[in-house]
This record gives C-alpha cells, sequence and structure tokens, in this order.
C-alpha cells in the first residue's frame, strides 16, 4: 500500500503480456527467422483471389510464380531485341524520324523570339549574334525535302522562312508566322553584307550535307554562308566555264534532270562558306561536302513563281521582315530568262539526240505519246514526253519503273497516291482553283460549276 511500484508478476503471466511481434506472421513462425517469405506468399494469395480465382495452394502459388516468372523474361528478350533493332535502324535507311512535342517547339519559339527581337530592336545583325540564337532554336524535323537527304537518311532539320510555292499554293511559311523576329533578324544580316541583293525566301540547315541536287522551284542566283564550329563542308557548284573540279554522279544512283545524268561527270568549284557569304546559282547541280561538327547553313533565294502570289500573301511577307521589290525589273528579267532556258530544253527533250533528220522525227512519232500519269500540281495530267523504242513510257517513266510512282493513264491510280492526290484537288478546289485542262486530268472530287 502506498507504493507506485508495479506488481510482481510471474513467468506465465509475463509471456502472456509480453509476446512477441512475429506472432502475428502465424503459428508456424519461430523466433529468429524472417516472415518476408510467408509475407510474399500471403500476397500472392490475396492477388490470386482478387483476380477471381480460388484460393490457391502452396503449390499454385509456386505456379504463378513461375508464369509471372515466365512473362518477365519474355519482356526483358523483347525489350532487349527492341532496343537492339532501334540501334540498326538509326543507321539504316528505314530510320523513323524521332517525335517533337509542338508544346515545346512553341515554347522554344517564344524563348527564340524574345532573344531575336532584342537584338532586332538595337540593330545587332552580327554573324556571332546570329549563331548564338540559331543554337538556341529547335531547328523542326523535315521529311519532304527528298531531292537532298543523304542517302540513308529519311529527314533532315531544317526550315523555310518566307515565301513558299507547293502543289500550285502559296504563302508565307509557319516558320516565318512563328518566329517573325527571328526572320527579321535574319534579313538584316544579308543586308549588311548586300543590301540590294533581292529575295523572297530563307531556307535554314542544320547538320547535314546535302546531296547532288538543283533547286529547280528558285530563281538562280543565291547567297549563301554556313555558321558554328565545324571542319569541312564546302559547297561543290557546277561551273563549265572556270571550273577544274571533277565530280561524277553515282551510276546507280537517278538523274537529277535532263541536264544531270547518273554516270556523267562535270567540272565545278569549290565555295568556302564557313562564316563567309558566297554567291552561287541554285539552277546548277551543286551539293555539300562532307563535314565535322556543328553547322548551320543559310541559303537567301527568289522563288521563280514569286509574280503569281496573291496581294494578301506579299502583304504578309512584309509584316514578318521581307522587303522584297515585286516590281524589280532586273529580277523580271532574270525569269524571263530561266523561263526561256526552260522552254529551250523541253523541245530538246522531245527532239531527238543525234543528226536531226526527217525519218528519225517520224520513228519517234509513231512510237506515240508516254502513257504514264504526273503529278502536275495535283491534277494528275499525261506525261508529254515520246515514248522510249518498245515501251509505253517515256525513258524517264522506265527507268527504275518510275511509272509506278502515279500509274497509267488507262489504269488506276495507287492507293496512296489516289488519296493524297485527292487530298490536294479539295484544297485547291476550295482556293478558287480549277483544273487546267478541260479534258485529260485525273478528277476526284466534284468540281462545282
Amino acid at each position: 500500500e502506498g507504493t507506485s511500484s508495479r506488481p510482481e508478476l510471474d513467468d506465465q503471466a509475463s509471456r502472456q503480456l509480453k509476446r512477441h511481434r512475429g506472432q502475428r506472421w502465424g503459428d508456424g513462425w519461430r523466433e529468429g527467422a524472417a516472415p518476408l517469405l510467408r509475407l510474399k506468399r500471403w500476397w500472392r494469395t490475396r492477388c490470386a483471389v482478387r483476380r477471381g480465382s480460388s484460393t490457391p495452394s502452396l503449390g499454385a502459388t509456386s505456379a504463378l510464380a513461375g508464369q509471372r516468372l515466365a512473362r518477365r523474361r519474355q519482356r526483358f528478350s523483347r525489350r532487349r531485341k527492341a532496343v537492339a533493332g532501334a540501334a540498326a535502324t538509326q543507321t539504316s535507311a528505314e530510320a523513323k524520324p524521332p517525335k517533337q512535342s509542338h508544346r515545346r517547339l512553341a515554347q522554344n519559339a517564344e524563348y527564340i523570339e524574345q532573344a531575336a527581337r532584342a537584338a532586332v530592336e538595337v540593330a545587332d545583325f552580327s554573324l556571332r549574334t546570329v549563331l548564338q540564337i540559331l543554337q538556341r532554336l529547335d531547328v523542326p524535323i523535315n521529311t519532304n525535302r527528298k531531292n537532298v537527304m543523304p542517302k540513308g537518311r529519311t529527314y533532315v532539320h531544317g526550315m523555310l522562312l518566307g515565301l513558299y510555292s507547293y502543289g500550285g499554293t502559296m504563302g508565307v511559311s509557319l516558320a516565318s508566322r512563328r518566329h517573325p523576329w527571328l526572320t527579321r533578324l535574319l534579313v538584316g544580316a544579308l543586308r549588311t553584307e548586300s543590301p540590294d541583293f533581292p529575295f523572297t525566301s530563307i531556307q535554314l540547315n542544320y547538320n547535314y550535307a546535302s546531296r547532288p541536287h538543283i533547286d529547280k522551284n528558285n530563281l538562280g542566283t543565291s547567297y549563301i554562308i554556313a555558321l558554328g564550329p565545324h571542319t569541312g563542308g564546302g559547297v561543290w557548284v557546277h561551273d563549265a566555264e572556270v571550273g577544274d573540279v571533277p565530280f561524277t554522279l553515282d551510276e546507280e544512283g537517278e538523274d537529277i534532270s535532263s541536264s544531270y545524268r547518273a554516270g556523267d561527270t562535270f567540272f565545278g568549284k569549290v565555295l568556302c562558306s564557313q562564316d563567309t557569304w558566297s554567291v552561287f546559282d541554285g539552277n546548277q547541280l551543286h551539293f555539300t561536302q562532307p563535314f565535322e561538327g556543328e553547322r548551320y547553313s543559310l541559303v537567301f533565294f527568289t522563288c521563280d513563281r514569286y509574280a503569281a502570289a496573291p496581294l494578301a500573301v506579299r502583304d504578309a511577307l512584309h509584316e514578318v521582315g521581307f522587303d522584297f521589290d515585286w516590281a524589280d525589273e532586273n529580277v523580271k528579267a532574270t525569269l524571263a530568262e530561266k523561263l526561256q532556258r526552260r522552254a529551250a530544253a523541253s523541245s530538246r527533250r522531245l527532239s531527238v539526240v543525234g543528226p536531226s533528220n526527217q525519218g528519225q522525227q517520224e520513228e519517234v512519232l509513231l512510237r506515240g505519246r508516254c502513257i504514264g500519269r504526273t503529278w502536275a500540281g495535283g491534277w494528275g495530267l499525261r506525261c508529254t514526253a515520246a515514248c522510249a523504242e518498245g515501251s509505253d513510257f517515256c525513258g524517264s517513266h522506265v527507268q527504275r519503273d518510275r511509272w509506278k510512282t502515279h500509274g497509267r493513264m488507262d489504269g488506276p491510280l495507287p492507293p496512296a497516291k489516289e488519296e493524297e492526290m485527292a487530298r490536294t484537288q479539295r484544297r485547291l478546289i476550295a482556293q478558287g482553283k480549277r483544273p487546267p485542262v478541260d479534258h485529260g486530268a485525273t478528277i476526284l472530287v466534284p468540281i462545282p460549276n
């Protein structure tokens, strides 16, 4: 009485009050044994019951664990094969372009616009500033410029600023509307070098060496400069008059044009464009030599369909920073000269190679006209060339079975091309355009009266 100490308990009562926490794992638990194994078995049993099966025995639980282990091994094997296949695919011609987030591109555009605007407002058009801003730019992926893609590539990084012409439509590119201040910065950079050079478009390329090609939709004269820390990357340009560097087109490749046939050798010159403004004719064969490092190239040129640009497009081009003079007489003369050269080349293609005589001309006429279908701005017209000897197609359509792209005029279109042509025709009709001919076009959609 009167004490605060606890009463003494015998050993049996003490064991009943002080039960070990391990006993909650079951009667089979023994002092010093880890309860993890029984916990795992209990969890597997609970999961099996949740899936709707009856409570399995220990053997059934082990069987389920074995099945899960087998599935994990299969998943691991599939992942390993997928990773190996992806690594191999990156170096193959079937490599798919990585996905780019539109949200990320928009956020990057906002950041780039702030930097470009700050430079333009203080009239800082130096090449150093241009390079610093370009290095922060997420250059979008382009899968359409197949004529410039290096072999083994299915996409390149690049974007067009300014006027575009595609499938009979003209407008201001999305990149210009997204980057108006960057466009003004690049325009100002060229104006510090050439205040009077006329141009409607700027092509930005990033880290790829273009294969041999011609810019057939350009007016011709172009300015180019390459920026970034790199070695090599000179631009070879065909020059029949002063060229001294030979180049032979791949014999197993395709013809670039009627003037540049596979297997032929041409002489040209190499332009050093690194941090240097250079002028060249984009209508001549040209390509980028191999390089190492980081390379941004900017090409300033005039679209040869500039005269067909609507007034709204001209105003939109001016709003994003271009100062093109639509009434420039020198540009008009250059365009007329190019159209004359194009007409002369077309006449030569239709004529017989070699001595011209009446008998050869009659032979060509007897062969008839090529039955192959051409894209023709999305209207699917018949090829205008003469048939090759012993064939229903011209030499160009016979080579590598190119006629299969759009099919024969007396046969159906390939399904994928038919869908693409129908989409193009719907877009052209919505713009108020009509087929170029009354008869002979491949009409896939209703034409309003």
